[in-house]
C-alpha cells in the first residue's frame, strides 16, 4: 500500500510548476492588456470623431438646404418684383397714352406748354458771394415776390440778382419766411419784366400733371404723388431737378410750388466736404395762396449763417484743442482731429486766433526746453493756453444763446448749441487731466 501523500507530492510539483509559468508569461499578458486598452481607447477616439464629423456633415447639409431655399426664394421675390414692376410700367404708360389720345387733353396740354414756355422768363438768376441759385417772380395781389430756396440766400453777405432779359433787379421790400423754413420770398418793390400767378387752391391727386424746367431751358412733364395740403411728391423726372426748380400744372400751366430738398439739419460738426454725403429726396413745396408765411429781415437771416458758421468754426477748433497733449517733445501736429483732418490742418485754417499762435508758442517752447522743463512749469504754460481758448469760447457761447434763429436755420442751430456744449466738456477734461 502506498503512502498517504503518494499523490500529494506530484500535484504540489504541478501546481508549483503552473504557478511558475504564470509569473513569466504575466508581464506579456499585461502588455497585451494594456494594448487592448489602448485600442479600445482609440477606438472610442474614432466612434467619437466619427459621429462629430457626421454632425458637421449634416450641419453643413441643412445650411446648404437653407442657403438653397433661401436663393430660390430670393429669386422667385426678383422675379415677382420684375413682373409687377413691368405691370406698373406698361399700366403708367397705358394710362399716360391713354390720356394724351384725347383731343382735349392734348390740347390742353400744349396750351399750358405755351403759357408755361412764357413763365420762363420769370426766372431770375441770384449770385452771391457764399451761394448762388436761382428764382422766379410771382404775382400775388397787388405785390411781386421773388420766390426760392433759402439755401440760395443762407450764408451770403451781398447779393446781385438778375432777370431773365438780364435786367437787373436793385429794389426791394419785405422778405419772408414759409413754416417750416424750406421756401423764402423777397419782395419787388420795381416793376418786373415778367411774373407768373399762383395755381388757386384746388385738389390735387396722384393724377395730376406738372411741367418744369431744367437748367438747359427743356421742358420736362412729370406726375405729382403723395399729396398733401403743403407739399407732394415728384416723380423722378422732375425730381432730379435742382432745388429751387419752379413746378407748374400741366392743365394751366400756373405755378403750383418749388422743388424743395427735404428738411435736414448739418449731421456733423465737420464740413461735409470730409465726407460722402447722401443725394436728398426732392419734395415740391405747394405755393398756392393758403401758405403761411413768416416775416423777418433779410439783413438778419444773412447774418444767421454767419453766426452759425463762425460758432461751429470756434467748436471745431475747441474739439481739436481737447484732443491736443502736449509733451517734453512737442505737439504732435499729425493727429487726426475731425473730418480727415490733422491737428495742423486744423491750426492752419485757423491760423489767426490768438489761442493757435500760444499752441504754437507752447510748441516751440517745448521743443527748445526738451526734458529741462519742468512738469509745474509745463502745466502752467499748457493751462494758460487753453485757459484762452475757454474764454474765447464762454464769450461766443453767450452771444450764441442770446441770438435768435429763423425756422430755416433753427435745426441747425440747435445742433450747434450741442456741439459746442460737448467740445466744451472734452476741453474741461483735458484740462482737469492736467492736476
Amino acid at each position: 500500500m502506498k503512502p498517504a501523500n503518494f499523490f500529494y507530492v506530484p500535484a504540489v510539483a504541478a501546481a508549483f510548476s503552473l504557478t511558475s509559468c504564470q509569473e513569466d508569461l504575466q508581464p506579456e499578458i499585461d502588455r497585451l492588456n494594456a494594448e487592448l486598452t489602448d485600442l479600445q481607447a482609440e477606438l472610442e477616439d474614432e466612434r467619437a470623431r466619427r459621429s462629430h464629423e457626421e454632425k458637421e456633415a449634416d450641419k453643413l447639409h441643412d445650411e446648404l438646404a437653407d442657403m438653397k431655399s433661401e436663393l430660390s426664394q430670393a429669386q422667385r421675390d426678383a422675379k415677382d418684383f420684375e413682373r409687377q414692376l413691368a405691370i406698373y410700367q406698361e399700366r403708367e404708360e397705358a394710362a399716360r397714352a391713354a390720356e394724351e389720345a384725347k383731343p382735349d387733353a392734348r390740347e390742353l396740354l400744349a396750351a399750358a406748354k405755351e403759357e408755361a414756355q412764357q413763365h420762363a422768363k420769370a426766372k431770375v438768376t441770384i449770385e452771391g458771394d457764399a451761394n448762388s441759385g436761382s428764382g422766379i417772380v410771382v404775382a400775388t395781389d397787388d405785390k411781386h415776390w421773388i420766390y426760392l430756396s433759402p439755401a440760395t440766400l443762407s450764408g451770403n453777405s451781398r447779393l446781385e440778382i438778375t432777370q431773365a432779359s438780364g435786367t437787373p433787379l436793385k429794389k426791394f421790400g419785405a422778405f419772408e419766411i414759409m413754416e417750416g423754413g424750406a421756401v423764402a420770398r423777397l419782395e419787388i418793390t420795381e416793376e418786373p419784366d415778367h411774373a407768373v400767378p399762383l395755381a388757386t387752391p384746388s385738389e390735387l391727386s396722384s393724377s395730376t400733371r406738372l411741367l418744369a424746367f431744367d437748367d438747359a431751358g427743356t421742358l420736362l412733364e412729370g406726375r405729382a404723388y403723395n399729396v398733401e395740403d403743403a407739399s407732394m411728391r415728384v416723380d423722378s423726372r422732375i425730381g432730379a431737378l435742382p432745388v429751387g426748380t419752379p413746378v407748374f400744372l400741366a392743365d394751366s400751366g400756373d405755378l403750383i410750388g418749388i422743388l424743395s430738398a427735404e428738411a435736414a439739419a448739418q449731421a456733423t460738426l465737420w464740413p461735409s466736404t470730409y465726407g460722402s454725403t447722401r443725394r436728398q429726396t426732392h419734395q415740391c413745396l405747394r405755393l398756392d395762396p393758403k401758405t403761411t408765411w413768416s416775416s423777418l429781415a433779410i439783413g438778419g437771416f444773412l447774418e444767421e449763417a454767419k453766426v452759425l458758421d463762425e460758432t461751429n468754426q470756434l467748436t471745431r477748433l475747441l474739439a481739436t484743442f481737447a484732443i491736443v497733449r502736449p509733451t517734453s517733445g512737442g505737439i504732435n501736429f499729425e493727429t487726426t482731429a475731425g473730418g480727415g483732418m490733422s491737428v495742423k490742418e486744423v491750426f492752419a485754417a485757423h491760423k489767426d486766433e490768438s489761442a493757435v499762435r500760444s499752441m504754437m508758442d507752447l510748441d516751440q517752447w517745448l521743443k527748445d526746453k526738451g526734458d529741462r522743463a519742468a512738469p509745474q512749469d509745463l502745466n502752467r504754460r499748457v493751462k494758460s493756453v487753453y485757459s484762452e481758448i475757454q474764454r474765447l469760447s464762454a464769450r461766443q457761447t453767450k452771444e450764441f444763446a442770446e441770438h435768435s434763429f429763423s425756422a430755416y436755420h433753427a435745426p441747425a442751430a440747435k445742433l450747434a448749441a450741442e456741439w459746442r456744449k460737448k467740445a466744451d466738456e472734452d476741453i474741461a477734461k483735458t484740462v482737469n487731466s492736467m492736476d
